[in-house]
């Protein structure tokens, strides 16, 4: 890709967090607005608002490189729930919170007649939850609360033994130079792969214990409002198709935690997100919902869906060759489950039972 897409390395500096908070405050504000023509045309008016928001970001860093790639995707989630509840749906009606049991805690009714601050917070609630807890559109494969209380000590040892060699290592003894990471044996590779991998997971799901820890304790949420940060990769995790389903995009609905929480955190605003670009996208080629070709259809659209949103966020950042190496991350992985699919078929076809982890 031409490096004049990429903004400058030598931009002046500015939080990024200023931004995400100014488009956050776009939505909940314009839901505030009583239903009708003028939220109509406020919200309509807001998109160039959020977009140009989105552009001025190229113009200043924030000093690191994650941070203005998370800072970009972050914003371009929040304009696409925006867009979600703001324009192409009417959210008091369609959208609501609901019991433990799934019944409703309110009515359209009940939220048309909120004063101005409990209105706020259910704008707030609506545009930080990330998967639906507590709301009538959770979105499916969620785990139930876990009564164990050990895996916050797992993880700080998983953490504590990764820290401990990777330091030995060219890659974290601050030392030796840093070699190239296709230039090591496949295994090493491999192996490297996995374990940074992990100690990304295993770090998530510490710093999420602990914030839950502090919200439930301080009596601020519930526990059933702090399901598994992922799904079990022991249980679902044997095919692609279940690890993007089940195991990777399963987290929380609190906006609170470290940047690698909110890193992981997007993944849940784009559940919704692909939902609704799927549901347009299968109206507008008019195929019907349940077929074949709409699973198929969806899976595709959802990746690429993905993959642009993430790019967004490398464009952000400096020139590199990596943006493409990470697009085409994103777009194997439908055809990789298409073939797992087409495997998983013959399988069965073959007399292969469920046993089988088929």
């Amino acid at each position: 890709m031409d490096p004049k897409w990429f903004p400058p390395p030598d931009r002046p500096f500015q939080p990024g967090g200023r931004s995400i908070l100014a488009t956050g405050t776009i939505g909940i504000t314009t839901l505030l607005i009583p239903k009708g023509q003028l939220r109509n045309i406020v919200a309509i008016g807001a998109i160039p608002s959020i977009l140009w928001i989105l552009y001025n970001l190229r113009q200043h860093t924030t000093g690191k490189l994650e941070e203005d790639y998370l800072t970009a995707i972050n914003i371009s989630i929040t304009l696409a729930r925006f867009i979600d509840v703001c324009v192409l749906h009417d959210a008091e009606q369609s959208l609501r919170r609901v019991r433990a049991d799934g019944s409703d805690r309110e009515t359209a009714e009940d939220i048309q007649r909120m004063g101005l601050w409990w209105k706020f917070c259910w704008n707030l609630d609506l545009f930080t939850t990330m998967r639906g807890i507590g709301w009538n559109w959770r979105v499916k494969n969620v785990d139930e609360v876990s009564a164990n209380a050990l895996r916050a000590a797992y993880c700080f040892v998983y953490i504590d033994v990764h820290e401990w060699y990777i330091r030995r290592t060219p890659f974290g003894d601050g030392t030796t130079p840093m070699p190239h990471f296709f230039s090591l044996p496949l295994g090493k590779q491999i192996f490297l792969g996995w374990q940074t991998g992990l100690h990304n997971g295993f770090t998530m799901v510490f710093g999420y214990y602990l914030v839950t820890i502090f919200a439930v304790g301080a009596g601020f949420r519930s526990p059933q409002s702090w399901p598994p940060l992922f799904g079990s990769f022991i249980k679902k995790g044997y095919t692609v198709r279940n690890i993007w389903g089940y195991c990777w995009w399963v987290k929380s609905r609190s906006p609170m935690g470290s940047l690698s929480l909110i890193w992981h955190y997007r993944h849940q605003l784009l559940r919704r997100t692909f939902e609704t670009a799927n549901s347009s996208l299968t109206r507008l080629a008019r195929i019907r919902k349940g077929t074949l070709a709409s699973r198929y259809l969806q899976l595709y659209n959802a990746f690429v869906v993905s993959a642009l949103i993430h790019h967004i966020g490398a464009l952000n950042c400096p020139y590199s060759e990596l943006p493409w190496c990470q697009f085409y991350f994103f777009m194997i992985q439908p055809v990789a489950i298409t073939v797992e699919d087409f495997a998983i078929y013959m399988g069965k076809k073959a007399g292969l039972k469920e046993s089988c982890k088929l």
